[in-house]
């Protein structure tokens, strides 16, 4: 693959030659990563001198803060640039001497200097006073009170803004995305964006590896949720939907923070607390985030199972669990050095920590053409442990004044487990018989990942973006199972197990998007090569090892009627890898009759996708969209060959079809806001069974009603209502569930202070339920979550800030954002 990647002052040329060995593949990458950052160095080490100046404005005061830009007199493109702070300019580095300076700040006309500067034998450049002259339009005082809508509509979009709306108060960010329109988070952490399927998660564009990773971050650590219903080109082609999660940010001057305390009783009592902060001043900013939560939660599971043989036999399975967390932790850091307007340099940390004891009840009732036979019980205590860690860090260069810049970036991510478990198994047939177990497993994923971006704006209309990217992945798990014996502890070697895995994935991309009067467009292709590898103790050598390419392209047409109507039409081509822990062939033992198993057979899954919608004022909105998939991935329940026993697994199904109509109404007035989402989705599966073809069909009805009431000098009333019919998901039929939340919240102490009282899930209707019917058997589960929780939080702000509007240049968060695993 060849990537030529230009600027202002330096060219480089990049070779990367990808051969058959994964790990030659990622060296290779790495090298070439290496070269660019070596390059963009070198741009710095010429010879250069440095310009001072002093700015004021019409009266002679000087300006507290603006922007002092040295501009190419050719073409307008940004050489380099520097903050104006307290009316001083001191740019350093500066190797052009033929410049065009621009000088800009809030409540002043721009300025324009063409000039040749000549430095003196001490390098450096000292310009006469530059006076500004006030905009003659300017008010004496002018005070805009701007409240941004918790939701937005964009073609292919659904923005919720989190930040100082109630929905920053929802606990934490894996309930925060339980309570997001249009996303349904399952039992079995599999996010689904309602009318596209299965979505992948980013967390400031880093790739979430699992939801256990978002269990301790705050929700008030959140500034917007970004739900991608047609993801780019410039997105990892994975998932058919895309959901980011973007943090809270320090992007202007001065220095804020909070601290935080939330108590909440749902079947027991739970507490956190948190500390925030964020500064900026001239050329840095910093954002730091941390606390800690503790509590226990519940969960309910029960299943029932009936094989159709003679006898017929039914299996009536309930299961009790009851986490206790003792201080999970977390940590979030976000710094931004501008090194001058047009280069900045961004590193970012996050660091999460939980250890809990989980205590496990269950029974599993057996019957004979409905007559009751036995009992098989079991108690486990599990003592699990979760340690995560992650480091991104980048560079980004402003190219000219339209907006154009090259990115490069890296990522490193690892994520541990361990868990050590003790189960004790009665046998009640007639005859009790006890049973002792023993279970320890661990999971190592590392993730490694470095992309580089161009983007080119030719000017207000037509853009050109391309990139290339390498990550990664790496997971060695492993489970130990053991039976106590007369003669001590003996491994069982039916559940023990190694794993090794391997992914590499390779991807480039180009995207051309522009306007032509009222039709906007984004045209894009991407290419990706993925290498998977895993080894297994049980399975033997070689039990994955896939090597295969995929191009996928995107396109995105919206027609504006008006500047309040606009018509979009999309279609994007997609893929969804099996998880890496799906593929493990493990076997979590859960009793001599149930277990969990892991399935290396999955193949990738492949869909393709089209939506037609109108958005009205970027609020309101109908949509169609259609959906085919081959090979989809879902839940299944199995009956091991030769017994009575099942396991829960991840497999394929053959095919699948979902036909969507969504419509979004929203309304608001100065004391009410109201967002309501309704679907109609018709799904269609097709799976294979016993080389026989079985179709499930059911629809899916989804109903989201949200509305926030603000009384002044009072309080602000939040209540919203999620109803939902899952239809027909793979190899089940899902039964509806509800949703009821309340909140109310007020501010005191001169907005210093801010108390809000939650209730979620207030009649413990946020059941998930389910059935399937195969010719062999039925299955039928019921899955509830400790949702329903009453939460007092308390928070108190402090801080200085200069006004918003005299902030200087910051990251683009939307490029920021495509860092992936």
């Amino acid at each position: 693959m060849i990537a030529i990647l230009k600027s202002q002052n330096f060219r480089i040329f990049i070779q990367v030659y990808y051969p058959k060995k994964m790990k030659k593949l990622t060296l290779q990458f790495f090298i070439g990563f290496v070269i660019i950052c070596c390059s963009v160095a070198n741009t710095f080490s010429q010879t250069t001198f440095t310009i001072k100046a002093n700015v004021v404005d019409s009266v002679g005061v000087p300006i507290e803060f603006g922007n002092f830009i040295l501009l190419n007199p050719n073409d307008s493109t940004i050489i380099k640039g520097v903050d104006v702070w307290e009316g001083k300019v001191e740019l350093k580095g500066v190797a052009d001497k033929e410049v065009l300076i621009k000088v800009t700040a809030y409540a002043h006309d721009a300025y324009y200097l063409k000039t040749t500067l000549i430095p003196d034998e001490n390098n450096i450049v000292e310009l006469e006073q530059i006076k500004l002259s006030t905009k003659s339009t300017d008010l004496n005082i002018v005070e805009v009170v701007y409240r941004k809508p918790p939701f937005e509509r964009a073609p292919g979009k659904l923005i919720v803004n989190v930040e100082e709306s109630m929905l920053a108060d929802r606990g934490t960010v894996r309930d925060l995305l339980r309570s997001t329109p249009n996303v349904i988070v399952k039992s079995n952490d599999e996010v689904i964006v309602v009318g596209k399927g299965p979505a992948i998660i980013y967390l400031d564009g880093q790739r979430i590896i699992s939801l256990d990773m978002l269990s301790s971050l705050s929700s008030n650590d959140v500034s917007r949720i970004e739900v991608i219903e047609n993801p780019s080109a410039r997105y990892d082609a994975e998932g058919n939907a895309v959901i980011e999660i973007i943090t809270v940010k320090g992007t202007y001057n001065g220095y804020e923070g909070s601290l935080g305390l939330r108590g909440m009783k749902r079947t027991e009592e739970q507490a956190a607390y948190w500390g925030r902060f964020r500064y900026r001043k001239d050329w840095f900013s910093t954002y730091i985030g941390a606390g800690q939560y503790t509590g226990r939660l519940h969960e309910e599971e029960s299943y029932y199972r009936t094989i159709k043989s003679n006898p017929v036999i039914d299996l009536e399975n309930d299961v009790l669990r009851v986490t206790d967390h003792r201080f999970d932790s977390w940590v979030w850091v976000d710094n931004d050095f501008r090194i001058d307007s047009a280069n900045t340099i961004f590193l970012n940390y996050s660091f999460s920590r939980e250890k809990f004891i989980v205590d496990v009840d269950n029974s599993n009732k057996v019957y004979e053409d409905s007559v009751y036979q036995g009992l098989i019980s079991s108690t486990t205590v599990n003592v699990p442990k979760r340690f995560s860690h992650s480091v991104s860090t980048g560079y980004v260069h402003t190219i000219d004044s339209l907006g154009s810049d090259f990115r490069i970036a890296g990522q490193y991510t690892n994520f541990n487990f361990s868990g050590e478990g003790d189960i004790w198994q009665q046998t009640d047939f007639n005859s009790t018989q006890s049973n002792r177990y023993k279970s320890t497993s661990s999971s190592g994923i590392e993730v490694f990942m470095a992309q580089a971006d161009l983007l080119k704006k030719f000017n207000d209309k037509v853009s050109f973006a391309a990139g290339i990217k390498n990550s990664y992945v790496t997971n060695n798990s492993g489970i130990d199972f053991q039976a106590e014996t007369t003669n001590g502890w003996i491994t069982d070697s039916s559940y023990y197990n190694k794993f090794d895995y391997h992914e590499n994935v390779a991807g480039a991309y180009s995207e051309l998007s522009g306007s032509l009067k009222k039709l906007d467009y984004q045209i894009g292709l991407r290419y990706e090569w993925t290498i998977t590898k895993g080894d297994s103790y049980v399975g033997g050598v070689g039990v994955i090892d896939r090597d295969y390419h995929n191009v996928f392209p995107n396109i995105q047409l919206d027609y504006n009627f008006t500047p309040d109507l606009v018509l979009g039409a999309s279609y994007t081509n997609r893929i969804q890898r099996p998880k890496f822990q799906d593929l493990d062939p493990f076997i979590e033992y859960i009793d001599s009759l149930t277990s969990f198993r892991g399935n290396p057979n999955l193949l990738p899954a492949v869909s393709h996708n089209a939506q037609l919608s109108l958005i009205y004022m970027e609020y309101a909105s109908i949509s169609f969209s259609y959906t085919k998939s081959f090979n989809p991935i879902y839940l299944s329940v199995v009956q091991n060959p030769g017994t009575n026993t099942f396991s829960a697994i991840e497999d394929n199904v053959k095919s699948a079809e979902l036909y969507n109509i969504g419509i979004v109404l929203p309304y608001e007035l100065s004391w009410w806001t109201t967002f309501n989402s309704f679907s109609y989705t018709f799904n269609s599966f097709e799976i294979e069974d016993d080389a026989q073809i079985v179709v499930n069909t059911k629809p899916t009805l989804y109903v989201s009603l949200w509305n926030e009431f603000r009384i002044p000098k009072i309080c602000d009333i939040e209540i919203s209502y999620e109803y939902t019919v899952p239809g027909a998901q793979g190899f089940f039929s899902l039964q509806p569930m509800h949703y009821f939340y309340a909140g109310v919240s007020r501010k005191f102490f001169n907005k210093a202070l801010s108390v809000r009282f939650n209730v979620f899930d207030i009649f413990k209707q946020y059941v998930e339920r389910g059935e399937s019917a195969m010719p062999a058997f039925d299955v039928s589960y019921r899955s509830w979550q400790d949702t329903r929780s009453f939460m007092l939080t308390l928070e108190w702000s402090f801080g200085k800030l200069r006004d918003r509007s005299m902030s200087g240049i910051v990251i683009d968060e939307s490029e920021k954002e495509r860092l992936e695993d």
